[in-house]
């Protein structure tokens, strides 16, 4: 354990700045691809079983709190990708959930 954080400290110390900004960027890239890829499984789910699944009352509360939060969130997005994924999940939601998202619509 002694000789491993030794290494991690000894590559923390010699890696400069200018790395972790090339980082940063390439994660951003990432985290926007992970996104987009969430919400475009979302837009399947919603799609293809959108009425299944508004028929039950524990997915439906998942809908209205998590999934509308992230997607609001997703709303705010820089990307157009993102963005254009975003809003094609939210009219699948009030297509097939527009009677349990009344306060989210005004939202939205």
């Amino acid at each position: 354990p002694g000789m491993r954080k030794a290494n991690t400290e000894k590559s923390f110390s010699s890696t400069s700045t200018a790395d972790f900004h090339v980082v940063d960027s390439d994660n951003q890239a990432l985290c926007e691809e992970m996104r987009q890829l969430g919400i475009s499984l979302l837009n399947v789910a919603l799609e293809t079983g959108g009425e299944v699944i508004a028929a039950s009352e524990h997915l439906v509360a998942v809908v209205q709190d998590d999934i509308c939060k992230s997607l609001l969130q997703n709303s705010r997005t820089g990307s157009l990708s993102v963005l254009s994924v975003t809003l094609r999940a939210v009219f699948n939601l009030f297509q097939h959930f527009k009677m349990h998202l009344k306060v989210q619509l005004e939202i939205f």
